[in-house]
């Protein structure tokens, strides 16, 4: 039996804020214990190379780096 691979990967989507959410502006997440969190790793990922990486790859790239 096959193991079903999924993606989380959004096409053709837009993603916004809800309207109950408190934030009044983002924030850089920081690190924990002097250890980048994976918030940390993703944000710095995202951050350097906008648009060049898929969901998938940065949840594959800093989930196994973030534990």
């Amino acid at each position: 039996m096959a193991k079903v691979l999924h993606s989380t990967n959004c096409f053709n989507a837009l993603i916004r804020v809800a309207e109950d959410c408190p934030a009044q502006r983002g924030e850089e997440p920081q690190p924990r214990g002097g250890q980048p969190t994976v918030a940390v790793l993703q944000y710095r990922m995202i951050a350097g190379s906008p648009y060049e990486y898929t969901s998938d790859d940065v949840v594959c790239a800093t989930s196994a780096a973030g534990r």
